[in-house]
């Protein structure tokens, strides 16, 4: 690793911000003090009132660190708050932190890679003297998971390195490696001006042998919070993807985002389905993932005086501050029960292209609840609204999914059908000319309940021996994992008795693969 030279100034400003800092607070809390508090106040330097301001309350994290160690030597407040680092016994460049040693498994290799990127351009620029093209290289940013003690979960955290006032020396070295290169080969000519064609930059990167330079000066670093916003981008990501919301799997990740995001206890989708409304709730503890998600069913008319319908009505997103407070109907009265204290209603309503009112179909309701009174604020409503587009998409497509399975090879059609009819056009047949088929299927009278039978008789074969195996092990090695794993097995025997159909044998084999294949 190249060494470096810390800024001589930089302890001396970080002592005058501690120690203008504790004098203001001894002086703020000593009653007998305050003319001299007020004086001192009129005395004191404008520059250091303004550093101090920005050092305790930006909410921009801002770090000092050692360009070939990551040594943390100084940080802003919401830094060392995030983070959980502290002044009060030693400074930070006494405690010989590492910027990497906050990161969630020493996530090194994204930090160190943005970092050599830095070192290169400065590099040419230092050494070789090469205006370098797009200086927007150097504003990349890294997004990395860093540890909080402020919050459960680690939080997202986009760093970008402000390298400039770095100065890069080589250090005496009979070989460097950059020898057997050709610059000029690098060069590109552009308005009569020699630049560094960009695209060839991962290539000096990989060769780059940090411990030939030395470094001057301190690396600024400079992050911010984006949690919230990478956490809507990736619900969002999976809501719109083509697996069914309501698969057992994917509800599991959605819930998983969903609690991390409204920091709430457990979340609830509300399914319409003609008169009756279908609510699946995971099962708790909702840390861990389902075989399959239980439903229970409502009639519409039991949950007309409801939150849910009042919020599909005025398809917004409705905030239940207080669920003990004011339960109009069973299914809310059996959430209370639950503990559900607040909850967040965002409807789902799918509008028809055609019509100008804003009234449409009801899909369904999610729901976001928490243990706590009051808790969901105007920013979590704003949360809400975002993502109301992409859950109305995916329950939609859970919807379509769970009613029609049409071929790929032919959606195509029905999907231009759908459209025409959405413009008020008369309905057209469905046909497919010109069609010449490879290879023929003969529409044999009950070959689906055949099939569905045999896939039975084969389903309940392969859990028997699954229970068998499972017992054999409880019975040697008795464990609560074994226990409930038996339980489920026999509970989904049971169902496959009843009978099966496309999505029982998908979910059939994926426990069978998941839980026991190894």
């Amino acid at each position: 690793m190249p060494s470096s030279k810390p800024s001589s100034s930089l302890q001396k400003n970080q002592d005058e911000i501690s120690q203008s800092s504790d004098t203001r607070d001894e002086e703020n809390h000593n009653a007998n003090g305050t003319a001299s508090s007020e004086q001192q106040a009129d005395q004191s330097d404008p520059k250091l009132d303004w550093l101090q301001h920005c050092h305790r309350y930006s909410q921009l994290l801002m770090a000092l660190v050692e360009p070939n160690t990551f040594k943390v030597q100084y940080a802003n407040d919401y830094f060392c708050q995030l983070t959980g680092l502290t002044t009060k016994e030693t400074s930070l460049a006494e405690q010989e932190i590492r910027l990497t040693d906050l990161l969630v498994n020493f996530q090194t290799k994204a930090i160190e890679s943005l970092y050599r990127q830095h070192l290169l351009l400065l590099i040419l620029r230092d050494i070789y003297h090469l205006e370098v093209q797009g200086k927007r290289l150097l504003e990349q940013p890294v997004i990395v998971s860093v540890k909080s003690p402020l919050y459960p979960e680690p939080r997202l955290i986009e760093f970008t390195f402000r390298s400039q006032q770095l100065k890069v020396t080589r250090r005496q070295s009979q070989d460097h490696e950059f020898a057997d290169w050709d610059v000029e080969q690098l060069l590109v000519e552009h308005d009569s001006v020699k630049l560094i064609n960009l695209s060839q930059l991962p290539i000096w990167t990989k060769q780059l042998r940090l411990e030939d330079y030395q470094l001057s000066g301190n690396l600024l670093v400079e992050g911010s919070d984006v949690t919230e916003r990478e956490t809507i981008g990736q619900l969002i990501e999976l809501l719109i993807e083509q697996k069914s919301m309501l698969q057992a799997d994917k509800f599991f990740q959605i819930n998983q985002h969903l609690r991390s995001l409204f920091r709430a206890t457990n979340t609830l989708v509300l399914q319409a389905e003609d008169e009756l409304m279908r609510l699946f709730i995971p099962p708790e503890p909702p840390d861990t993932s389902p075989l399959e998600l239980k439903s229970t069913a409502y009639s519409r008319d039991s949950l007309s005086s409801s939150h849910f319908l009042q919020a599909a009505d005025s398809n917004q997103v409705r905030n239940i501050p207080d669920l003990s407070q004011d339960c109009p109907t069973d299914c809310e009265r059996s959430l209370a029960v639950k503990g559900v204290r607040s909850l967040l209603l965002i409807p789902l309503v799918v509008k028809d292209t055609n019509s100008s009112n804003e009234t449409g179909q009801l899909a369904g309701v999610v729901g976001i609840m928490s243990d706590h009174p009051h808790h969901f604020d105007e920013l979590d409503c704003q949360h809400a609204r975002e993502l109301m587009p992409a859950f109305t998409a995916g329950l939609r497509q859970a919807i379509q999914r769970h009613f029609s399975h049409i071929h790929p090879a032919v959606e195509w059609r029905f999907m231009q059908e759908a459209e025409r009819r959405s413009w008020g056009l008369p309905a057209e047949p469905i046909i497919f000319t010109d069609v010449y088929p490879l290879y023929g299927i003969s529409d044999i009278r009950g070959s689906s309940n055949e099939r569905n039978k045999a896939i039975q008789t084969d389903l309940l074969v392969q859990f028997n021996l699954a229970l068998t195996i499972v017992e054999a092990v409880e019975k040697h090695q008795g464990s609560a994992f074994c226990q409930q794993l038996r339980l489920d097995l026999l509970d989904y025997i049971e169902k496959l008795k009843i009978g099966v159909k496309v999505e029982a044998e998908v979910t059939a084999q994926k426990i069978l693969r998941e839980q026991l294949e190894v």
